[in-house]
């Protein structure tokens, strides 16, 4: 009976008051948790429960292949794989070069088998997208393969992990090799896998303040970015054209716009980039984001398999996240008919206090294809994450339709498409974090006709051809946006609104008035009850169960900031406020409570 490993893993958190907060993980040593070998000579022989797995080819020739499974459950789906070893103890002589070795190949298996099942008429393969292993070296009596790719490939559910073939390469000259098994008694013996990673950084949150008129430069982004393989990172910021401004986490003292932020620790390929936007209080603001690659993810998939059996070739597990076009269309491969999808994420930051009032997204046409059925497409609301460099068909993002964008179908030619987003952004700003982007689709998949929507992505050779994004923004952080309103004689269909409980009205009073006077008002509800009010002394009015704010009443222009406060008024609800000045005229403002 074998058994699976028990794996502790230990999490050191460090976090750094004005730094960034990271996650340090320790190696990870796996242990096969299935293992077997096959033999050509004896097809239907199974061979899964012995201590040794051959890797040999005999006379004849015959030859020998071994299988390994290993269960990766422990690592992160976020984890970025820096290096994951397969080492293998030799049971005897090992007649394989020592150093740099090409003798043996290591595949990722096409499909599912068990150590007590599998034999040589289970015909296992390895996947034909993902070229296999061909380095091998023996370092401190272990034969160990580097298959940090593949581990990556799996853990992030791109391809199925189905475990791995290790054969001679050219399984036509003779070699004569085996393996310990996971049976052996001595652990060190068993196949292992060592496994270091970190968890991918991103931007946790960010506090943006605004700046405080058009022209100043005020304005700051201090922003959190959580794991990483550093406890550290090191920040870049960028305008946006492109010129470095600062290197510290915040960046301070900027005018109104969008910057980009490029954070990366100590270990290669942990570079990653955010955008951010710094608006005006209280302001619309316009600008065009137009960033290029960095700060764009975008990738096609495609659920096309050809042929069968062990010679398939399976286009759903391979990445196409550097193409320079994006494509939703439904064609042939010969007889094989096959769907593609595009993924988009902006990696734009926008502060919940931003009202997103168009965000214009021009895709520039690149050969669409239309004949007997259209080619109308969609963008709908991914719901959750994934990688421009590790998503493919079997591991893309689910999405909703729910709020889904339609465009319409687009004539055979390069016509460019231009559509209006802002509903993704007004949903995005308020959890950043969970801006997923959005799936490009064609609206039917139906019938076998060929059809296709496609544009440039962020990845193409001409900068101008690129995704790009006009937008139109207004910060609506305490922003009063009443003016004083002027007293009538009469009410009508207009209206004032308040703001923080207050209403700003005007009038003239042209006679002379008595120093230390108060303003007499009165403020009614919708039946044309009289629910608060203050006379010309300042005292309260009898029978009115609530007293007004006492406000000085002077010649000539009274501009009135007249406090709610205290006045339990119903948010949306006509409320009618009556002055009465010096001659016993009455005047009137009719005004909505909006707070």
């Amino acid at each position: 009976m074998k058994h699976s490993f028990i794996l502790f893993i230990t999490f050191i958190f460090c976090s750094f008051l004005g730094f960034s907060q990271s996650l340090i993980v320790p190696p990870v040593t796996l242990y096969a948790t299935e293992d077997a070998h096959t033999y050509s000579g004896s097809s239907g022989t199974n061979y899964g429960t012995i201590g040794t797995m051959n890797v040999s080819v005999v006379s004849g020739p015959q030859f020998y292949r071994s299988f390994l499974k290993f269960n990766l459950s422990s690592i992160p789906s976020n984890a970025v794989i820096t290096s994951a070893i397969l080492k293998l103890t030799p049971s005897g002589t090992e007649n394989v070069a020592t150093t740099n070795s090409t003798q043996l190949r290591l595949d990722i298996c096409n499909s599912s088998w068990t150590e007590t099942g599998i034999n040589h008429t289970s015909n296992i393969s390895g996947i034909s997208f993902y070229p296999g292993v061909t380095v091998s070296n023996l370092v401190s009596s272990k034969r160990e393969i580097q298959i940090k790719d593949f581990v990556q490939g799996i853990i992030e559910g791109r391809i199925p992990n189905n475990g791995f073939r290790l054969k001679k390469n050219d399984e036509t000259t003779v070699l004569n090799t085996t393996y310990y098994t996971r049976e052996d008694a001595t652990l060190s013996n068993r196949p292992q896998l060592v496994i270091q990673y970190y968890l991918r950084p991103y931007v946790s949150a960010a506090t943006i303040v605004h700046t405080s008129s058009l022209s100043s430069t005020d304005g700051s982004i201090s922003p959190i970015v959580t794991n990483g393989s550093n406890t550290l990172m090191t920040y870049r910021w960028y305008n946006s054209s492109g010129i470095q401004i600062a290197t510290t986490q915040n960046l301070i003292g900027v005018g109104k716009g969008w910057y980009g932020l490029k954070y990366y620790g100590g270990t290669v390929g942990d570079t990653s980039y955010q955008a951010f936007i710094v608006g005006t209080e209280c302001e619309d603001i316009s600008f065009t984001f137009d960033p290029g690659p960095n700060y764009i993810d975008d990738a096609n998939t495609s659920d096309k398999i050809l042929g069968s059996g062990p010679t398939a070739f399976n286009y759903q597990t391979a990445n196409y996240g550097t193409t320079a076009g994006s494509i939703t269309q439904r064609a042939p491969d010969g007889s094989v008919w096959y769907n593609q999808k595009s993924l988009f994420r902006f990696r734009l930051w926008i502060d919940p206090a931003c009202q997103v009032n168009s965000a214009n997204m021009t895709l520039t046409g690149l050969n669409h294809f239309m004949s007997a059925v259209t080619n109308a497409s969609e963008f709908a609301l991914n719901t959750n994450d994934w990688t421009e460099l590790g998503v493919a068909y079997t591991n893309a993002p689910t999405f909703t339709t729910a709020g889904k964008i339609n465009l319409a179908a687009i004539p055979s030619g390069n016509a460019s498409q231009t559509t209006d987003i802002a509903s993704f952004f007004n949903i995005w700003k308020n959890n950043n974090v969970n801006n997923f982007g959005f799936v490009l689709q064609l609206q039917s998949f139906a019938s076998d006709v060929s059809r296709r929507m496609q544009f440039h992505s962020s990845d193409a050779t001409t900068a101008s051809n690129r995704p790009k994004v006009v937008f139109s923004i207004h910060v609506i952080n305490n922003c009063d946006n009443t003016s004083f309103s002027q007293l009538t004689d009469k009410t009508d269909a207009g209206f004032a609104t308040t703001f923080n409980n207050t209403l700003k009205f005007f009038f003239t009073e042209e006679y002379t008035i008595a120093s230390g006077k108060k303003l007499p008002l009165k403020i009614f509800n919708e039946d044309n009850v009289a629910i608060a009010g203050i006379d010309f002394n300042g005292s309260a009015i009898p029978g009115i169960s609530l007293t007004l704010p006492a406000i000085n009443y002077v010649t000539d222009k009274n501009f009135v900031s007249l406090s709610l406060s205290g006045l339990s008024l119903t948010n949306g609800k006509f409320y009618t406020l009556e002055f009465t000045n010096t001659l016993g005229e009455k005047k009137y403002l009719k005004f909505k409570y909006t707070n």
